[in-house]
């Protein structure tokens, strides 16, 4: 069988004819996709003199680095005129450079994948789940180049393929206009199940959204789901005003949920990736996937086309550093929220708390304080599921950008609201006209130049210096109250001595969490790790005993303790302060104005 690919392989490699067109063509198979392997070949044409080929480091919707290259192996080379075996160097982990002098070179190679998510690659009995950059390898210098890809799915898989690459003249052929594009493009290969639905542009346009979910699930469950998901969708538009010109003119959400995954969502300009562990797939487990359905929906306007310049283009080869992921990741948690709200998904309630959470940590957690919005965005290249062994402090200088942009995109939304008849999906579609609809990608000076000009210059000004260039905080009581909302602390008169995770053994409670600045823990001198002997002089037995002792102390009072540090043992006390939090709760004796403003806000309106 391998043979007759190979020859058929060559034939088809030769019958192509050369021209400035010409796309780097792949096929791609799986004869030991039970031990997670695909074999992959790579036809190259107009190879002059030589050819570097080379995996990508980095992924679209993830910003830091990813070594794809450890993954692959069995690279070898062969001219495709003479099928004759060519040298292959190895000039770094990841990159390929093969010298060559004839007109047509075909790689091929061995791609293990067995991780599912939204930024790798996992092959084995029950489907292919490839992203792309953990895939493929690619030409270095050929970024303009169409791409053609070809599957042979194994025999008997009933295996069959959903992507948003362009559909070629049979169903395992598909097509990409250029590196780019076919790097932001996965694909999911199994038996899965579909749902098409058409939506309308508001130019009369005809698009269809795909929902695929490779997964347990019975037919009448999906039908309840893909209803669901309509509602996610058609809120989504409402606050742009109307949905994107998707390529191709068809969206696809690829949902693989089986018992093996990992937990991930994943956006792609007409597509996104949706991931969790599952068996049998209930409504509500289903359901449960709402939040990041409506997040990753959202991407399709804002960071895939509405884009920070500092993601343009996206580099393959390195982390990509962002000072945007404020706005284009935490807006866009805040609107998926919002959107399931507005959709009858999700309780004004649930919004609430979830919403009193994001505002909370800009107040209470050191993160918030240590770096701005923008600071924080440049993280991701560091945080964003990036790997390392040594320990870091991000637990005391980061708060997410997701979190940190959420809660920044509510107050701004209610002080547009409240002090200048505005609002957020107003400024939303304003960012879409002018830098979504343009293709143009923004600064944070283009930023703050668009809310001027729904507001005042002088508001965009200040807001952006106290809140996106700077660590302020507004006054947040007379933002919520406007559209009576309560804020609460509901740790007011309780006792704390710092967030913190304590493991019980022999006597000893270890500290397994961080420590963070300015709580009694850190002011005592303990750190993670610290081993504590006893507390207010009683000895160390179960979780709940500890905590009994902090509970029953009021703020301000001092605890003794004692604790082994790197096998130094230490006397200290702990001065208790108040237990930090912030909670957002629907004010039931609100005016009949204030009930107006929250229900425009939460369903959308002015």
């Amino acid at each position: 069988m391998k043979n007759t690919f190979f020859a058929t392989a060559f034939l088809i490699c030769g019958a192509v004819n050369v021209n400035a067109q010409q796309p780097i063509r792949y096929e791609v198979s799986f004869p030991d996709h039970v031990h997670h392997e695909a074999k992959i070949r790579m036809f190259i044409p107009q190879v002059k003199e030589y050819a570097n080929i080379r995996m990508s480091r980095s992924s679209p919707g993830r910003y830091a680095t990813h070594e794809f290259g450890k993954n692959i192996y069995d690279v070898k080379a062969y001219d495709s005129a003479s099928k004759k075996e060519v040298d292959v160097l190895k000039l770094a982990g990841d990159v390929y450079s093969i010298n060559f002098t004839t007109t047509s070179l075909m790689v091929e190679y061995t791609l293990f994948g067995d991780h599912v998510d939204g930024t790798y690659s996992a092959i084995d009995r029950n489907h292919a789940h490839l992203n792309i950059p953990a895939t493929f390898m690619w030409v270095v210098g050929r970024d303009k180049s169409p791409v053609e890809v070809n599957f042979i799915v194994p025999e008997k898989s009933n295996w069959k393929v959903a992507t948003q690459l362009f559909p070629g003249k049979t169903p395992m052929q598909f097509f990409a206009p250029d590196l780019q594009y076919f790097m932001d493009s996965p694909v999911e290969l199994s038996d899965f199940k579909e749902r098409n639905w058409t939506v309308q542009h508001k130019n009369g346009k005809s698009q269809v959204i795909s929902l695929v979910l490779h997964g347990d699930v019975a037919d009448d469950v999906l039908d309840a789901f893909a209803s669901d998901v309509k509602k996610i969708v058609s809120e989504s538009a409402k606050v742009f005003g109307e949905l994107p010109d998707f390529d191709y003119g068809k969206y696809t959400f690829l949902m693989d949920l089986m018992p093996s995954n990992h937990g991930d969502g994943m956006e792609h300009r007409n597509s996104t990736v949706i991931t969790r562990p599952a068996d049998k797939l209930t409504l509500d487990v289903l359901k449960a996937r709402f939040g990041t359905t409506a997040h990753e929906f959202f991407h399709a306007w804002n960071v895939e086309r509405i884009r920070p310049e500092t993601l343009e283009p996206f580099d393959f080869t390195t982390a990509n550093m962002s000072d945007g992921l404020w706005v284009a990741e935490g807006f866009t948690q805040y609107y998926g929220g919002l959107i399931l709200v507005r959709a009858g998904l999700q309780s004004d309630s649930a919004f609430l708390r979830t919403l009193g959470f994001y505002v909370g940590g800009l107040t209470n957690l050191p993160g918030g304080k240590f770096y701005t919005p923008v600071q924080a965005s440049e993280m991701a290249i560091f945080t964003d599921a990036a790997t390392a062994i040594d320990k870091t402090n991000f637990g005391n200088i980061f708060y997410s950008y997701y979190s940190y942009g959420a809660g920044i995109a509510g107050i701004l939304d209610l002080t547009l609201r409240k002090d200048h008849n505005q609002t957020l999906d107003a400024y939303m579609q304003l960012l879409w006209r002018k830098f979504g609809k343009t293709g143009k990608p923004y600064t944070i000076g283009a930023l703050e130049a668009a809310l001027g000009e729904l507001t005042s210059i002088a508001f965009a000004k200040q807001f952006f210096k106290s809140y996106v260039h700077g660590t302020d905080r507004p006054s947040l009581q007379s933002v919520f109250s406007s559209v009576g909302v309560l804020m609460d602390a509901p740790g007011a008169g309780r006792a704390s001595i710092g967030n913190y995770q304590v493991k019980i053994a022999e006597g000893r409670g270890e500290l397994t969490s961080v420590v963070q600045k300015g709580t009694p823990l850190y002011e005592a001198g303990l750190e993670t790790g610290d081993l504590i002997i006893s507390l207010d002089g009683k000895p160390i037995t179960t979780s709940e005993s500890f905590a009994e002792v902090i509970s029953s102390k009021q703020p301000g009072d001092e605890i003794p303790v004692r604790f082994i540090s790197r096998g130094v043992t230490i006397d200290a006390r702990l001065k208790t302060t108040e237990l930090p939090g912030l909670s957002l709760r629907l004010d039931y004796s609100a005016t009949s104005g204030q009930n107006l403003k929250r229900t425009a806000w939460l369903k959308g309106g002015i």
